[in-house]
């Protein structure tokens, strides 16, 4: 029997949702990620077609498999607690099996025929992979660098609140209009001015190649 206060689904969690009974499962999968099953997917789906794009191209039709692999993880092992931000966590496990699958498929160009380890891949693909570093890097620090260079406070704290950038990865993810309202008190319409006027600046801090990145977050 679960303690008083605690969420009788907090015994599935941190555990292959297969442990729980069938007709749990929907409620299982929500209770853990924080939101349901085709949701989720829906967004992973979303997520790896961008990152895809931006990463690694050449494996851009890919983006249903990275998907899949995202969820299928996730069902084999559920989070130890309930998700809080469920897009940013997606997001970053979409990132990190786009990276995961990168490396891969640049290792096996130099070796082909065998599998080797990431270490081993930047050893042998030093420049390539270093490339590929710096643009995840760019998300993080130069994003953040920019963000807080941004001049006017209430257009500052409006960015700083539209980008969910999780300290332990590299990427970012996107609050909507109505989360970053809710999240600082304001009204959705202040909210939309504050962004369109705060994009353009954005994008004028941030490096001419790799202001694409601030593309998408006016709406």
């Amino acid at each position: 029997m679960s303690s008083a206060g605690q969420d009788p689904l907090d015994q599935w969690l941190g555990r292959p949702i297969t442990d729980a009974p069938v007709a749990l499962h929907h409620a299982v999968f929500e209770y853990a990620v924080g939101v349901g099953l085709e949701e989720a997917t829906t967004y992973a789906v979303q997520k790896a077609r961008y990152v895809l794009s931006d990463f690694d191209p050449d494996m851009r039709d890919g983006f249903e498999d990275v998907a899949q692999d995202v969820i299928v993880a996730l069902a084999e092992k559920l989070p130890s607690e309930p998700i809080r931000h469920w897009r940013a966590w997606l997001s970053q496990r979409v990132r990190w099996r786009v990276r995961d699958l990168r490396e891969e498929r640049l290792a096996a160009k130099r070796h082909p025929g065998r599998r080797v380890g990431f270490d081993t891949a930047v050893a042998c693909l030093e420049d390539t992979v270093a490339e590929y570093d710096q643009d995840r890097l760019f998300l993080r620090a130069d994003l953040v660098c920019a963000l807080d260079s941004v001049p006017d406070p209430p257009t500052r704290a409006v960015l700083k609140a539209t980008f969910v950038i999780p300290t332990h990865d590299a990427g970012y993810d996107v609050r909507t209009t109505a989360e970053v309202a809710a999240l600082l008190g304001m009204s959705r319409p202040k909210v939309k001015r504050l962004r369109a006027q705060g994009v353009p600046i954005l994008r004028k801090l941030l490096d001419p190649g790799s202001g694409q990145n601030a593309k998408g977050i006016e709406s």
